[in-house]
């Protein structure tokens, strides 16, 4: 079984090759507060960590105000729909014949076309006479190609640096990492082809401890080969970036009754406590989205990771945020306390040595992210009920690992963490 960072959708294209060389379409149908209470036998970890005026000798500095510019505004709920979505016209559906003339035009294949789903843009895998497969990307009308180039060339970076990392190689145009093709009309959209890669997504194997360890490494090698990527548009003011976590606040209500006071504890929290120890950690360009759905693996062997996908959420934040990211997503549910997050965790320290600053905030980094999860996508849903299944594929195991968190002791977390990172915790 093959997958890929997007599921296959209901319906199918299929070309057939007219006298104009055109393909034509077939179709197929087919209330608690967090970290609230001790466990048994948990031993403090004194806060004093948090103040101790530890420095980082690591060359990653800390990361300076983001700047604003025209083209990344402050952040309203309008413009949280525009971000996401070009205000509205980035899944506007392109034609297969559009399709053909431009990978023609661009890069002189021809092949069968295969639809996929995916939360915003167009996505086709495409499969050429001869069983190449490669996946198109087509982007919304409104996508800056600065950022579309940010994406490709973060996968070009990373290849280079770390040449056994699998991620999409990017196959060039006339040089070029991506084309404007000119679309029905007049409509110009951002176009990329990569290479497809083979797995099932990590979401759809059993988790294990060397699952999440591997994956925990995996993360950190993508870190490390992204230590020194710059671009343009790399400081992004983008929503799914955890230092940006308080403007997700005004989009709660969108939660149905009752279940926003949790995500609002979490939120306000951050805002007042734990943004202020997040400015001055390490800083780089991360991949800010390693999750299950974004991970491709051996079905013979779901410990390997055969793809890394979906640079989407690229952006410049603190290094942690991704450890975060990653470790709130592989929690076993059938395990007691932080299974799989101290497992990411370690595989992480294991290549790039974590900071105590860093190790102590990740408990709250973590419920951080679930809380932005539900309340994002909460929103968007009933903002775009007509994507809402896709949009809200994480939002049920976010709700989920918030409940099954929502009960152990802050210092406990933090001294686990410290455990699995193989650090001691001091006054």
């Amino acid at each position: 079984m093959v997958q890929h960072e997007w599921q296959a959708a209901t319906m199918t294209i299929t070309p057939l090759n007219g006298a104009d060389g055109t393909m034509q379409t077939v179709s197929h149908v087919g209330s608690r507060s967090p970290w609230s209470r001790p466990q048994a036998g948990a031993q403090a970890v004194p806060r004093a960590i948090v103040g101790m005026g530890w420095r980082s000798s690591s060359s990653h500095k800390p990361l300076p105000p983001r700047s604003k510019s025209a083209e990344e505004p402050t952040m309203s709920e309008e413009d949280l729909l525009e971000r996401f979505d070009g205000g509205g016209d980035s899944h506007s559906q392109v034609e297969t014949h559009e399709v053909a003339r431009t990978l023609k035009q661009y890069w002189g294949i021809r092949g069968s076309l295969r639809s996929l789903v995916a939360e915003r843009d167009e996505i086709l895998e495409v499969t050429t006479d001869d069983n190449r497969r490669y996946v198109l990307k087509i982007y919304g009308a409104s996508e800056s190609p600065s950022l579309a180039d940010l994406r490709a060339r973060a996968c070009v970076h990373i290849a280079e640096s770390d040449p056994a990392l699998p991620v999409p190689e990017i196959i060039r145009t006339d040089g070029a990492l991506q084309a404007v093709a000119t679309m029905k009309a007049g409509e110009d959209r951002v176009v990329q082809l990569m290479t497809f890669l083979d797995g099932i997504p990590q979401v759809s194997t059993l988790k294990s401890s060397r699952q999440a360890f591997e994956i925990g490494k995996a993360l950190a090698r993508t870190a490390r080969a992204l230590a020194h990527f710059e671009h343009p548009a790399d400081r992004r003011n983008l929503v799914w970036d955890l230092a940006n976590a308080a403007n997700v606040r005004p989009l709660l209500p969108a939660i149905s009754s009752g279940r926003w006071q949790m995500p609002h504890r979490i939120l306000q929290r951050f805002e007042d406590r734990t943004l202020s120890m997040l400015s001055d950690l390490p800083s780089q360009v991360i991949h800010n989205d390693f999750n299950g759905h974004n991970l491709l693996m051996d079905p013979s062997d779901p410990t390997r990771i055969t793809g890394i996908i979906d640079f989407g959420d690229v952006t410049r934040s603190q290094r942690i945020n991704d450890v975060a990211i990653a470790a709130c997503y592989q929690l076993r549910f059938d395990e007691s306390g932080l299974s799989g997050a101290l497992d990411v965790a370690r595989g992480y320290n294991s290549v790039t040595t974590l900071n105590p600053h860093e190790i102590a905030i990740l408990p709250d980094l973590i419920l951080t992210r679930l809380a932005m999860a539900v309340a994002i996508t909460e929103f968007r849903a009933t903002r775009l009920p007509e994507r809402a299944s896709q949009i809200l594929k994480n939002t049920g195991y976010a709700w989920r690992a918030l409940s099954h968190l929502t009960d152990l002791d802050k210092n406990w977390a933090v001294d686990r963490f410290f455990a699995a990172c193989d650090k001691e915790t001091s006054s």
